[in-house]
């Protein structure tokens, strides 16, 4: 999770410094301008379709305050925080801890530290700090996630521990040698290993129907342009476009992933 949230930060990064070199283009009025206008606008889409992403958008808001509580005070850096978000703040005020609270503002617990957090993210203060009984606060947190005859509930949690938001990317992936048997299956086992921001469906598995020499992963949609990159990384392979001899691989996928005779030796020796 933590690493989608960088790689939004990053795509944000890269697109103000394009945007700093169109201007200074466009005022010198090179040719280079139309090169690098290309360049922003393939950024600008992926990280619109990064934002657009519920699931996402929950994880950069839950990040987002986890930072800001984080330049305050000083929190537990090896573990990460239950982040909830209180709703109806009366239901909560005859507990001690949140007899300041209002709606609005948030609660960060830190369940194995004992510690739990009130923040109130309009006026960037701390409002309580305490530590507390963790069977207590568990209680708290989860009756207020349940529904109550289809209400609002009084916390709802960003990052729930009995709620998956791990985002789903459904993948195919071949073999696209002739000599490793098993390459297809043994990347799979590869990736339900050692990718863990991301929800990995195996749609289809099989053979290519021609050889190749490097390992490639194509998407087959914008919207998981930047999990094929993450993915990539992981294989040892090369972000691209799929080759018109595979034209029929990947139906019913996100990404499709082709282990040729390079790849990541991980793979075959875990």
């Amino acid at each position: 999770m933590k690493k989608l949230f960088e790689k939004i930060k990053n795509i944000d990064k890269r697109i103000k410094t394009a945007f700093l070199v169109l201007v200074l283009l466009a005022a010198g009025g090179t040719a280079f301008w139309y090169f690098f206008y290309s360049k922003y606008e393939t950024l600008q889409n992926e990280l619109t379709s990064y934002k657009n992403n519920p699931k996402l958008s929950a994880i950069k808001d839950k990040y987002d305050i986890i930072r800001e509580v984080s330049e305050m005070v000083e929190v537990p850096s090896n573990e990460e925080p239950t982040v909830a978000n209180i709703s109806n703040v009366h239901r909560l005020q005859n507990q001690k801890f949140f007899e300041n609270a209002q709606n609005g503002d948030k609660l960060v617990f830190y369940r194995d530290a004992k510690r739990a957090i009130l923040y109130r993210p309009s006026t960037n203060k701390i409002i309580e700090i305490a530590t507390v009984n963790v069977q207590e606060m568990d209680e708290t947190v989860t009756e207020s996630t349940s529904s109550v005859k289809g209400e609002s509930t009084n916390i709802y949690k960003i990052d729930p521990s009995n709620e998956d938001t791990t985002p789903t990317v459904n993948i195919s992936i071949y073999n696209g040698t002739r000599t490793v048997s098993g390459l297809a299956k043994k990347t799979e086992l590869f990736l339900e290993k050692n990718v863990k921001e991301y929800k990995l469906q195996v749609a289809g598995m099989g053979d290519t129907s021609k050889v190749f020499d490097e390992s490639i992963v194509v998407s087959l949609n914008e919207d998981t342009y930047g999990v094929a990159e993450d993915l990539a990384d992981y294989l040892g392979a090369t972000v691209t476009e799929l080759p018109d001899s595979e034209g029929d691989l990947g139906k019913g996928s996100d990404i499709v992933i082709i282990i040729g005779y390079t790849y990541n030796e991980a793979i075959t020796t875990q």
